[in-house]
């Protein structure tokens, strides 16, 4: 695990901040082990032609107490098949046919099929976002955002669904955290 989770809850704490919400590939592969090489250059046009520049939404959420969470599109579930991160939402329409499909013959296939099968819950990153925050009570609470990459349409879905809640650009938060390698950190960098 790439995450230093003791040091993060440090800075949590001392900062006030009751939940992160990572959203450039860089903080969500350190919170949850996630990674694609993709995610650095998917833009929402490569699936949806005439749509705008942005990269693919995806989001990980580490609360101060609590699991974390990881949202993402679910082209990318199987990447996701191995990271230790439990709470894994997809959104959106697969565009699979699951009438066809064939029984997944390991764990990690089980809860890829999950996950696949329950995207269409969500129609979009900010809706599994909204609700991710939801099931950890964060309605009032001190939300950290890495802001740099957050659609300004996905904050005010925020703001909309909680209005007691404070959201504040903890993008330098989240590269303090990330400032000091854990040990996997460092084997991965040998």
């Amino acid at each position: 695990m790439l995450l230093n989770r003791q040091r993060a809850e440090r800075f949590m704490r001392e900062c006030g901040v009751d939940a992160l919400v990572a959203t450039s590939p860089v903080h969500i592969t350190y919170f949850t082990d996630y990674y694609c090489w993709l995610d650095r250059w998917f833009k929402d046009y490569m699936v949806s032609p005439g749509a705008p520049g942005y990269l693919t939404e995806m989001f990980a959420v580490l609360p101060l107490e609590g699991e974390p969470a990881l949202i993402l599109n679910p082209i990318f579930a199987a990447n996701a098949s191995d990271i230790w991160v439990q709470d894994v939402q997809t959104f959106g329409d697969t565009g699979l046919d699951f009438s066809v499909a064939v029984a997944p013959r390991d764990e990690g296939g089980l809860r890829n099929a999950g996950r696949l099968q329950s995207a269409s819950k969500f129609s979009s990153a900010s809706q599994a976002l909204v609700s991710t925050l939801r099931s950890r009570q964060l309605g009032n609470a001190v939300i950290g955002v890495e802001l740099e990459g957050m659609r300004p349409t996905t904050l005010a879905a925020l703001h909309t669904a909680f209005p007691g809640a404070q959201f504040d650009d903890c993008t330098n938060l989240l590269r303090m955290i990330r400032m000091v390698k854990s040990p996997e950190e460092l084997l991965r960098l040998t």
